[in-house]
Order: structure tokens, then sequence, then C-alpha cells
């Protein structure tokens, strides 16, 4: 994507999110005021208010982007998506609070407002800790035909940007050191797209003494992916790029960077293999779930690493997400020979909060089912 239009996809998301941020006080407003009858207050009133809290701290932003200070203010952009976030969880009680006053007939101000408070800060903070706390999601895999036992680190949707940097790539680091790994693959992703990605973020990875794998996701094409690939190919990273490459005469890698045409795709991956001879497994790197485990048979794939979903990241894009793909986040398999391991990775898009699914690195011990005793 070239500078224009990742302009026009900031400009837009920004319009998105100015809107959303609009509605959600605007709601939050006139549900405080009224529910707790608090004094008269309309529609109206509250989308006015809305409008001009919501003006203030857009032009606030504006300045702190126009003076390329994003990342030094990246606290300030955090507590920007952290309270459409907050809107959420407070929309959620709510309705909740709603229900529980026509339920039990509560007419109590003070027990209806104590509630409200302390179950939207709750919901918040649960958000929250999902999002920080990135835990490894260890699962053994029997693979055919592999020679011998390895263990991969599968990272997915890191959303380098505004509000993931140095400092987040370090944690993920030092968590995939203590699970005693054979090689790291990265399906995509990298960067989120807010702002460019740098040559700073990616230095963590510097303290890997194992092989780093990555293909592009669908992020990367709202940035200048030029650049941004520039940064990667001189980082400790290997760009796996529409090619297959066999790790230690032990397991064929096949990487395929983002294409919205999945036809495209298929061919590619048709080809790729078609072209290779060795009978080591095969495993598929792509950054979105574009294959249940029953079809991975006709590709001749033993694993397929994805990610794009989040896990639904908030509930109920749980719902959405398991409907457009198949599959939403962990390990499927069919009839214990094909498995897709779908991670829900351990960034965050549009808000820094997690609902029904936590940050996960996949830790995956694949085993020779010549190890396996029948």
């Amino acid at each position: 994507m070239n500078n224009n239009n990742h302009f026009k996809f900031v400009l837009k998301h920004a319009l998105i999110f100015y809107i959303v941020f609009i509605v959600g006080l605007a709601y939050h407003l006139y549900f405080f005021f009224n529910i707790f009858s608090l004094y008269s207050y309309t529609v109206k009133n509250s989308l006015i208010h809305s409008i001009i809290i919501t003006t203030i701290f857009y032009i606030i932003m504006i300045i702190v982007i126009s003076l390329n200070s994003v990342t030094k203010f990246s606290k300030l952009y955090y507590i920007f998506f952290l309270s459409i976030a907050i809107f959420y969880f407070f929309g959620i009680t709510s309705i909740i609070t709603i229900i529980i006053i026509c339920i039990l007939n509560i007419n109590s101000n003070f027990l209806i407002f104590t509630f409200y408070i302390i179950l939207g800060l709750f919901l918040t903070l649960i958000g929250i800790y999902n999002e920080q706390n990135t835990i490894p999601d260890r699962k053994k895999i029997t693979i055919k035909n592999l020679l011998k036992n390895i263990t991969i680190a599968h990272l997915t949707d890191m959303h380098l940007g505004a509000i993931y940097g140095k400092e987040f790539v370090t944690k993920i680091v030092k968590i995939i050191q203590n699970e005693n790994v054979d090689i790291v693959i990265i399906t995509g992703d990298m960067v989120d797209g807010n702002i460019s990605l740098t040559n700073e973020m990616l230095e963590p990875f510097n303290m890997l003494n194992i092989p780093a794998y990555y293909v592009t996701g669908n992020h990367e094409d709202y940035t200048n992916k030029n650049e941004t690939l520039n940064i990667i190919h001189n980082s400790y990273l290997t760009h796996i790029q529409n090619t297959i490459i066999n790790v230690d005469n032990n397991i064929n890698l096949i990487g395929i960077d983002y294409n919205p045409n999945i036809e495209d795709v298929k061919m590619i991956l048709n080809n790729l293999i078609k072209n290779n001879n060795n009978n080591f497994p095969n495993i598929f790197c792509y950054h979105v779930p574009i294959f249940l485990p029953k079809n991975l048979n006709e590709f001749n794939i033993s694993l397929f690493l994805c990610g794009h979903t989040h896990g639904g990241q908030v509930f109920p894009l749980h719902i959405l997400y398991k409907y457009m793909y198949g599959v939403l986040e962990g390990l499927y398999d069919h009839n214990k020979i094909n498995y897709i391991y779908c991670c829900s990775g351990c960034g965050t898009g549009w808000c820094p909060v997690r609902f029904f699914t936590k940050s996960k690195i996949g830790i995956l011990e694949l085993i020779s089912d010549k190890n396996i005793l029948y």
C-alpha cells in the first residue's frame, strides 16, 4: 500500500472510530443520567455533549499524530482505544443492570449505581488482564512421516504500532525462550497499520538463538508494505514469501503471503507442492484460516498454521468468526492426520482488551508417528 492509500486507510478508520466514540459516549451519558434520575437528560443533550467531548479528544490526537509523536504519546493512544472498550463493557453492564432492575424491581439508585460501576469495572479489568497476560498454549500433535520430534512456537497478530512496541516484543521473546522450542513461525499481522514498523520494535528477536520464519497478513497491506518488508528483511526474521523451504531435513515449511484472492493462494500452494519432490511433512503457514481440516489432505498438508481471528477477541465476534471461517482458535483435526492450529494471537485489533479469549502463543510439540507404539 502506498502512502496515499495508507492515508485513506487511516482516515477511514479514524472516521469510523469517531462515529463509534460519539455514539458510545452519547448512549452512556443518556443511560447514566436517566437511569439514576439525576435530571431530565434528552437524547439531543447526550449527542451534543458527546460530539463536543469527542471532537476535543480528536483534536488532541491529530496534534499528537501531526507531530509524529504517536510512539512518544502511546499511553494517550492506548487510553483512546481503551475508552472504546470501556464503552463496550459498560454497554454490556447497562443491559444487565436494566434486566436486573426489571426482574428484582430495585428502586434504590444507590444499589443500582454501585452494581453498575462495580460490574463495569470488573468486566473491563478482566478484558485488560486477558490482553496483557500472554500465555503459552501447548499442544501435542502426532505427525505422519516426521523423522524426529520438533517444537514450534507459533506467533501471530502481534499488531506492532502505537500500542505494542519493543517492550511487548521483548516480553513475547522471553516467553518463547522459556518454552524450549526449536523454531518460531509468525503468520502475519506483524504490524497494525496505525504507524510504521521500526527497526527498534524488532530488535528483541535478536535474542532468539533459533530460526524464526515469517509470512505477511492483511494488516501489512495497510502500511507502506515495501518499507515494512525492508525492515523485516533487515531483521532477525526470515521471510518465506510464496515459497517452500526444508527445515533440518525433517519438515517442509510452505509460506504464502496474504492475498485477498483465495483461488490465487490455492494455485500458488498447489504449484509449490507439485514441484516439491521430497516426502517430508508439509507445514503450511498462511495468515487467514482458508481451509478446514478435511480440505488439507487434498494438498498433502499435515499441519496448517494460521491466525487472523484473534479467537474472537470480544464477544460476540466469536460467533461471527466461527461462522465465517469454520474455526475460531485452537487445534482442529481430520482423522488425526491433518491438523489446523488457529492461534488467537498475542496482540489485539481496534481495542486493547480480550473477552472470552486470551492472548496466546502456540507451543506445538510435533511428535513423530515412529515414536508411537501401536
